[in-house]
């Protein structure tokens, strides 16, 4: 009996859970699939084959295969909320040909869930959430004709998930995360070998790749080096919080899976963030969700205030790094808060709430009239105005740009004053501002005169085009009188409204005279008021202008007698007054902006001025390169008389010629190349034509010039004993010099004297060294291009750039100053003289004194120490031995050093040689010597006697 009564417990079980499965499946509708027909098939047609609809009726998972008609053929499982498929879900629904799955909440699908559907042809799994396939969830399907995956969550596919799928023809998977990268390549291929049709399938990332479809892709797009982009990123919550402090906040990070090494970090402000109990800061570690999501938590259980800034969410990754951002703020208990406000302007009425402090209130703009609006492309939200309230509870620095202008006028100008101009639609535009300034007494907020001023700025740029929109434009200003004083007054202060707009005025090209009359020619353009330089400016320069001057008046009076070559004197000469035009003109017209035709004549006065004095410095070092690497003369080429001078013409045309052609054709080309500009606070070149006549050739010029100094400095430093340039020997001296062999050889080891001797002074061409020359020469022209560089910057800057340039352009003109001052007069020892002589009266008998002489690099002492009874024979024989002379390139008359200057001075006179020995050199040409001649009577004796006493001088020099 026991076992009985269990056995039918159990049967009776079995009744309960098969009626309750009935009783689900009656509620799904069947129809003979055959016929078409409407209604529930009558169980004795076992044969007919069935379609089975269950949808809408909130199954969370699918009904098992057994419930279903063996003869089901199509199976609508569609609008439900079935979650997952698992493996074996459709077993035994051998004949099945449809399956719709779509518009469930299906996240995963196990490997088999479609196995025994061998008569599948059609799969619809759209409008779900499932993240990834593989190869094994489509097992089994060989029949499958068309497969529709579109609106899952997926957004790429793993290589071989349709291999299984040998009938498939037609393909869907479109969704809004679906990424075109390397990861497709596979998939291209695969549909071109198996002939698929996709269909409604484009790419959503790449955004360079967006919304073309999948098939018409090059494959050499689909790449994986371009920068990261996520389909899916997410920061929760994603706006700022405001927390007060030992709150809690969670805070939820979220992304595609899009790669195998994907991370996600957390850092605040810059530095990563690490799990920390003992401060209350926990951090999940990233999870993989649904195989297409990654997420990490973070948790902040005891927020302090040290918690305030930016918190990030960062994803690395190998391919890139991206980020999501929220700022925190953190409260203490006792925050301040910033009071109720209320401020009107002419936005509208705005009361601002009580606020926090270091919060940012919005609020909303004030709505206007329907059609009342101007800012047609703007949305509602950005409509908003927003007021800072700082730190200490009081506000701030506020913003009301996004809202619209109450009053009607105010928005009409605003929009005239919006519209983009040109040459069609200015007089129209000018006609309409005309109409509205007509009302221009009724004008009550400042900006009614603002935009009118901005818009005859603009008018003014067409004015010359047109000469019908100076009238107009005056009309507009005449009218604009018509407003309000205090109304002027705060459009004047905010702006300089008013003074924009006479300004402007006074530069058409077309004055308005009487009504009706225009007056067409003469017009000069200038500006009301002229803005002086720095002090700084005016005392430097004039600094600098008394040290020119002094050069060249010192110069030019004493030219006759200073050491210093003809060709330097010229060059040095007009260097100086180059610079000091540069000067005087930049300091005294270069903001005479008043008048064009002043304006014009100071941008060329200072073009010709800058090209001249970087050409002279050009052929100031030319002319230092020449002489360095000039070869001294051989004795025989003494009997040949020296070449005629060159004239000093060719110096001039370079360093004059080339300037005024340049300067001339750009005036002529167009005089407004020079001092035209409009509104310029200074007077020089237009942009475009400076490149050219200006800065392009200055750029060649300084180029060359260094290029030069660099040629200078290599033959120095090759050549060491190559120091001074020495004069010329005279005629006389050379005829005199043929006369025997000795003195033959005298005359040609002028030239080539060796460097352990000392340089008479006098016997010097030029007193400074090739490398003094070198260094007066560069440091002249790198001072110079930073005084200009310095004086440009202080007049096109505005404050405070213009103060730090003023005073680096009086420490330039200072340094250029001093250094041309001390080194071509104060470091020469010729005009230190003439300037004691012209001082000190009583010291004239000064320049009866020998000159001193200039010790050789590596002379030594004991060149004085030469024996004197040393053969003729010796001594030419140290002629020939001798190096090259240390003074390149001039003959000279001859080098000694003090104490043998002062013993053969008297040997010459005990002679009775009625010649003296110039400065103690025989032979000696110069500005100073005085005199070369042999015996004042011409007897033989005497003649022979001086002879030998040259011989002598000549064994004394030439032995070591």
């Amino acid at each position: 009996m026991r076992v009985k009564a269990v056995d039918l417990f159990q049967l009776l079980l079995i009744l309960l859970l098969g009626g309750d499965g009935s009783a689900v499946l009656s509620d799904c509708k069947t129809y003979d699939e055959r016929s078409k027909s409407a209604g529930k098939s009558t169980p004795s047609v076992a044969t007919a084959d069935r379609k089975v609809v269950c949808s809408n009726m909130e199954l969370h998972q699918v009904l098992p295969p057994d419930s279903f008609h063996n003869r089901t053929v199509t199976l609508i499982l569609s609008n439900n909320k079935i979650q997952e498929l698992r493996n074996g879900s459709f077993i035994g629904l051998s004949t099945l040909e449809r399956l719709d799955i779509r518009n469930n909440i299906i996240s995963r699908v196990e490997p088999g869930a479609f196995l025994g559907l061998p008569s599948l042809k059609r799969l619809d799994l759209s409008n779900n959430r499932i993240g990834c396939l593989n190869v094994d969830i489509f097992k089994g399907l060989t029949s499958l004709v068309r497969l529709y995956l579109s609106g899952n969550m997926f957004s790429s596919l793993a290589q071989g998930t349709f291999d299984s799928l040998g009938a498939l023809k037609t393909l869907e998977f479109q969704t809004p995360y679906l990424l075109c990268d390397c990861n497709l390549r596979w998939l291209l291929h695969w549909i071109k070998d198996n002939n698929v049709g996709v269909k409604d399938t484009s790419c959503s990332y790449p955004r360079s790749l967006l919304g073309q479809h999948i098939t018409s892709i090059n494959p050499e797009l689909l790449t994986c080096d371009a920068p990261l982009e996520l389909p899916s990123f997410q920061l929760t919550p994603s706006q700022r919080q405001i927390v007060f402090q030992g709150d809690s906040l969670p805070f939820q990070c979220q992304a595609s899976f899009v790669a195998e090494d994907m991370q996600v970090l957390w850092y605040q402000d810059g530095r990563m963030v690490e799990p920390d109990a003992a401060q209350g800061i926990f951090i999940e570690k990233s999870m993989v969700q649904n195989c297409s999501l990654i997420a990490s938590a973070l948790t902040i259980s005891n927020i302090q205030p040290g918690s305030t800034g930016n918190w990030e969410c960062r994803v690395r990754t190998s391919r890139g790094n991206t980020t999501r951002t929220v700022h925190i703020v953190v409260l203490e208990s006792s925050a301040k808060y910033c009071p109720p406000d209320r401020v009107s302007n002419n936005k509208g009425d705005f009361r601002w709430p009580r606020t926090l402090a270091g919060i940012t209130a919005y609020l909303p703009c004030n709505k206007l009239a329907s059609g009342a609006g101007i800012y047609s492309g703007s949305l509602i939200d950005e409509r908003r105005a927003w007021r800072r309230c700082d730190r200490g509870g009081l506000w701030a620095e506020d913003d009301y740009s996004r809202c619209q202008y109450q009053k009607d006028v105010t928005r009409v100008l605003y929009i005239i004053n919006q519209m983009p101009l040109n040459m069609t639609n200015a007089v129209i535009t000018a006609r309409q501002l005309l109409v509205y300034t007509v009302e221009a007494a009724n004008f009550s907020d400042k900006m009614d005169v603002i935009f009118v001023a901005e818009m005859i700025e603009k008018f003014g740029k067409f004015a010359e085009k047109y000469k019908e929109l100076g009238d107009v434009m005056v009309d507009i200003s005449s009218n604009l009188m018509l407003a309000d004083e205090r109304v002027l007054w705060m459009a004047q202060r905010e702006a300089r409204a008013c003074s924009r707009i006479v300004e402007c005025l006074q530069r058409i090209a077309v004055h308005r005279l009487t009504s009706g009359a225009q007056d067409l020619t003469g017009v000069e353009y200038f500006s009301p008021s002229i803005v002086p330089l720095h002090p700084v400016i005016y005392v430097t320069a004039i600094v600098l202008l008394l040290c020119l001057l002094t050069i060249i008046v010192s110069y030019i009076y004493h030219h006759r007698s200073v050491r210093i070559s003809r060709k330097f004197w010229h060059m040095l000469v007009n260097l100086c007054l180059h610079i000091f035009l540069t000067c005087g003109v930049f300091v005294g017209g270069i903001n005479q902006t008043r008048y064009a035709s002043v304006c014009q004549a100071v941008g060329i006065v200072l073009h010709y001025s800058t090209l001249a004095t970087a050409l002279w410095v050009g052929v100031t070092a030319r002319n230092i390169y020449k002489q360095v690497t000039r070869k001294a003369k051989r004795y025989e080429e003494l009997d040949e008389p020296p070449p005629p001078p060159r004239p000093m013409l060719r110096f001039y045309l370079i360093g004059g010629g080339i300037p005024i052609i340049v300067c001339g054709i750009t005036a002529a080309a167009n005089i407004k190349n020079y001092g035209s500009r409009i509104n310029a606070p200074y007077c020089w070149m237009a942009w475009e034509p400076s490149l050219g006549a200006f800065y392009g050739p200055v750029s060649f010029i300084v180029f060359v010039d260094c290029m030069y100094f660099l040629s200078i400095l290599l033959q120095l430093r090759r050549h060491p004993e190559r120091r001074y340039e020495l004069k010329e020997p005279a005629e006389e001296q050379q005829r005199l010099a043929g006369d025997t062999p000795a003195a033959l050889l005298h005359v040609a080891s002028l030239s080539t004297v060796s460097a352990p001797h000392a340089v008479s002074l006098s016997a010097l061409e030029n007193e400074h060294t090739f490398a003094a020359q070198l260094l007066g020469a560069a440091a002249t022209l790198g001072l110079y291009a930073a005084l200009w560089v310095f004086g440009a910057l202080s007049v096109s800057q505005e404050r405070p750039a213009d103060l730090a340039f003023s005073c680096l352009f009086g420490v330039a003109a200072l340094a250029l100053g001093g250094f041309l001052t001390a080194h071509h007069c104060v470091n020469r020892q010729d005009l230190r003289r003439h300037w004691a002589q012209t001082c000190c009266r009583g010291r004239r008998a000064y320049s009866a004194q020998e000159d001193a002489l200039l010790p050789l690099a590596g002379a030594s002492t004991a060149s004085a120490a030469g024996s004197v009874g040393r053969s003729n024979g010796e001594a030419a024989k140290s002629v020939h031995s001798s190096g090259e002379s240390s003074c390149t390139n001039r003959s000279a008359p001859s080098l000694r050093s003090p104490a043998q200057g002062s013993k053969l001075t008297n040997l010459h006179a005990e002679a009775g040689g009625g010649g003296v020995l110039g400065n103690g050199v025989v032979g000696g040409v110069g500005r100073e010597s005085t005199g070369t001649s042999v015996g004042a009577g011409g007897e033989g004796e005497k003649s022979s006697t001086s002879a030998n006493i040259k011989t002598g001088l000549w064994k004394h020099e030439t032995t070591v």
